[in-house]
Order: structure tokens, then C-alpha cells, then sequence
């Protein structure tokens, strides 16, 4: 924690600090203060909304997310950071009249030339954030050489509610991008088997670049559809690929896709009425899958990163008069529930929205 601490020291923020979880010993928290006030000083540069998003949670603004800046920019200028919210701006405008929202000041360490008149388009950071109007340091995990991965908080409690044992059959069903999955293979001590699910071929390829940059020996990663992942009765052989049988794993994870109506910062939410209602359907279909892998005695951690009802309590309140196999084991409650809800007011801890609800199976 000492090498984190200087590194991050070298920001000179004295509203960011680092220390060790009261109750979780694999785990560090730096702590912020939130949002301050920054007023802009310098020549615009409009970035992409995506862009924006990650300034305010801590990084430099990288050339390709540049979208427009002025004529005479030049490296060394000090800039206003401000990002096209609508995604209406096109690549190379010279102003922008837009919907924007300022995110930090900044230094250029590029011209308007080098983004935008090169036949190669230029890489690495186009502005170096000087002020965000966020308390958040830019953090680069690969200056720890393995030894960290960056999580929000309520992610990692997902994993410690889960409890993993060495020697396990552990299934993470939506693993990608492997924050989860590795910290469920740290809980068991590269002991035992993690399988990890994602429908997406580059993304489980970006699990097993985690896995290896970690140290992590034990996870098996497949392009795998959860809901399509029962192959049929329970079966105690070792199967070396999905689909798996029923009651095969000790403890299955599920942390859904979801509307995400729980991430922060955001601009603003574009989801429309139509995807929102179709996100407990998918929902609906990976717990059945996780409940029939599932062995007797098992543990089903079930978590979103919304706060929409219909995708948290409502899925609850379904899998209890669904499935007479499953135990609600009751968490510390912020609803009357048995569910942890962060970033509901009752919670009292300053975090993205994240629900997590846990069974055990009789």
C-alpha cells in the first residue's frame, strides 16, 4: 500500500487518500471527496461523450478522443475540456455551438495538425488533465507490475458475499471484463476451478490477459451464452467444457447485464423504455440457468449495477415464489429486503448504484 500511496502522492491532492478495508484484507480504498469547483481557463477542446466519462473518473484525455479543437491549438496550451454529450459533433470542427458539458482543465500535448492532418492517426495523451471537477486520481494499473486491479467498491463486495473456497467449481455466468473472476480466484488461492462465461470473443479474450497479468492459474474462460449452458441431469464427471450438467458448481455468480442505471458519473442516461424492459427477461433466464448448475448446499450470488426495481427487488421477489430450492440468505438490509442496495440513501456509503442479493440452494 506504501508504493500506492507515493504513487499516488505524486498528484499533490490532499483530498485523495488510500487505505486498507476495515474487513476485506485483499482490498485497498482510495478515498475521494467528490465534486469541486473548477473554473474553466484556456482554449476549448470537445471530446467524445465516452471520452468525458473517463476524464471524470480519472484519465487524461487520449488523442482519438478528441473531436474538435481550435486552429491556432498548439502543445503546451492550456485547455477547457468539454464533452459533446449528444455525440453531435463531427471529427475535426474547428468550434462546436452543441450541447457540451465541462469536464476539467488541461494542458494540449498536441496541435490541431497532428489529430487531425495526419494520414496516421496520432496515439497517447492528447490533453494531460490538470483540474477535474471530480476528486479522482488517474490511475494506471500497470504500474503494479499485477498487483492491483481497479474495482469499484460494491463489485469486490459482490465477490466476498459469494465466499469462494480453494479447491471450489466456481462459475462467474457474465465475467468480462475478469474484475470479479480474479478476485474470485485470489479468494481461492489459485486452488479449484473458475469457469467465466461472456458472449463476446474479444472480451473473454480481455479475461485471460487479466487472468495472466494477475498470476491467476485456475480460470477456464469460454464465449458462452449463460442461458444456453445446462446440458442436462446432474452428472459428478468432470466435463472439460460447456455446456455443464446441472448441480455442477459449488457457488454461481450472476452479476446480470443490466440498464447500468446505477453507474457513476454519468451525463445522462439515452436508454430507452423499450431496452429497459427487456433487461429482466435476460435476467430472468441466466438465474434459471445459475439455479439448475447449481449444487444442493450451493451458493447463487445474484447483483446489477442499476437501481431499477424491475431488474433488482422485483427479480427477488420472482426467484423466491419460482424456486422452492433457494434460500434467501439475508445481507445487511437497506430495503426490508435482505438485500444490499448501494447508493440508496439508507446505505449511507458514497458509491455507484450496485444491488446484491444472495441464495443458498436446500
Amino acid at each position: 500500500m506504501q508504493d500506492l500511496s507515493e504513487y499516488l502522492g505524486g498528484f499533490g491532492d490532499s483530498n485523495i487518500s488510500v487505505t486498507a478495508h476495515d474487513t476485506i484484507d485483499e482490498v485497498i480504498v482510495i478515498h475521494g471527496t467528490g465534486e469541486k469547483k473548477v473554473t474553466p481557463e484556456g482554449k476549448t477542446v470537445i471530446v467524445g461523450e465516452m471520452c468525458g466519462l473517463a476524464v471524470l473518473r480519472g484519465a487524461d484525455v487520449f488523442s482519438p478522443g478528441i473531436v474538435s479543437a481550435p486552429v491556432d491549438l498548439a502543445p503546451g496550451d492550456r485547455v477547457v475540456v468539454c464533452a459533446d454529450i449528444d455525440g453531435a459533433c463531427l471529427k475535426g470542427a474547428k468550434q462546436f455551438q452543441g450541447e457540451t458539458c465541462f469536464v476539467g482543465n488541461g494542458v494540449a500535448k498536441v496541435s490541431r495538425d497532428e489529430l487531425f492532418k495526419n494520414d496516421t492517426a496520432v496515439r497517447g495523451v492528447g490533453v494531460e488533465m490538470v483540474e477535474r471537477i471530480f476528486h479522482c486520481p488517474s490511475m494506471d494499473d500497470t504500474q503494479f507490475s499485477g498487483g492491483i486491479m481497479l474495482q469499484n467498491l460494491p463489485s469486490i463486495m459482490a465477490v466476498e458475499l459469494l465466499d469462494p473456497k480453494p479447491g471450489e467449481k466456481v462459475l462467474d455466468m457474465c465475467a468480462a471484463p475478469g474484475g470479479k473472476t480474479t478476485h474470485i480466484a485470489q479468494r481461492m488461492q489459485n486452488r479449484g476451478v473458475v469457469v467465466a462465461f461472456d458472449k463476446s470473443k474479444s472480451k473473454i479474450e480481455v479475461i485471460k490477459t487479466n487472468c495472466e497479468k494477475l498470476g491467476v492459474e485456475i480460470v477456464e474462460a469460454y464465449v458462452m451464452d449463460g442461458t444456453k449452458s445446462v446440458a442436462g441431469k446432474a452428472d459428478h464427471s468432470d466435463y472439460q467444457s460447456p455446456p455443464y450438467p446441472m448441480e455442477y458448481f459449488d457457488r454461481v455468480l450472476v452479476d446480470a447485464p443490466c440498464s447500468g442505471l446505477g453507474q457513476r458519473p454519468q451525463f445522462y442516461n439515452k436508454i430507452k423504455v423499450k431496452e429497459l424492459n427487456s433487461f429482466p427477461k435476460i435476467q430472468k433466464k441466466l438465474f434459471t440457468s445459475a439455479v439448475q448448475l447449481l449444487k444442493p448446499g450451493g451458493i447463487l450470488v445474484y447483483s446489477t449495477c442499476s437501481n431499477n426495481t424491475d431488474e433488482n427487488e422485483n427479480i427477488v421477489e420472482w426467484a423466491k415464489e419460482t424456486f422452492e430450492c433457494l434460500e434467501q440468505v439475508v445481507l445487511g438490509d437497506t430495503l426490508g429486503m435482505g438485500c444490499l442496495n448501494f447508493g440508496h440513501p439508507d446505505f449511507k456509503l458514497d458509491t455507484i448504484s450496485f444491488f446484491i442479493s444472495k441464495f443458498m440452494k436446500k
